[in-house]
């Protein structure tokens, strides 16, 4: 049996909705974030490879648990929801992804305010997500696993770093 003109244009909806609500997830860690988004995008900019191996690990140990939960049918729901949660510890990194780009777009003129900057970093990682083959194959895995390794570290190892104020000086005449 062929597609169906519905299937398709299901398709197609969800593929957009997706790029939708990646650019508008990271978009929403960028901005609640601030702190936490900038240090993933200093580990995006300086220490890819190491984040890269850190979302991979914890990215294999969670598709593993949900789909050993997945196969239980009382836990079913429990498996889907470990499954979101990768997805969910990507959108809170990819804001560090975005705030990179974000700054790069910002130098080269290309933005009036920083959440101009902002809105047209992520527009630009989800197009190039969208694109096929290279997007689809290389460029889609490599982020979704950086940002997942970037946001665990940022989530659940951030420390806030406290500033201790000099005391008061005296003028001098």
């Amino acid at each position: 049996m062929g597609l169906l003109f519905g299937d398709v244009l299901a398709t197609i909806a969800m593929v957009l909705f997706s790029g939708l609500a990646a650019w508008a997830g990271g978009l929403l860690s960028a901005l609640l974030f601030p702190d936490r988004t900038e240090q993933a995008s200093f580990d995006f900019e300086y220490r890819p490879w190491g984040t890269f191996f850190i979302g991979l690990g914890l990215m294999l140990v969670f598709v593993v648990i949900g789909a050993v939960l997945y196969a239980v049918p009382a836990v079913r729901l429990l498996g889907v929801g470990v499954w979101f949660s990768v997805v969910g510890i990507a959108l809170f990194g990819s804001g560090g992804l975005f705030r990179l780009i974000a700054r790069r777009v910002r130098g080269s003129g290309g933005a009036q305010s920083d959440y101009q900057a902002l809105a047209k970093a992520g527009m630009l990682v989800v197009a190039a997500e969208m694109l096929p083959f290279f997007g689809w194959f290389l460029l889609l895995p490599y982020v979704l696993i950086t940002s997942c390794g970037a946001g665990c570290k940022k989530m659940f190892f951030y420390r806030v770093r406290h500033t201790v104020d000099a005391p008061p000086t005296p003028e001098a005449p």
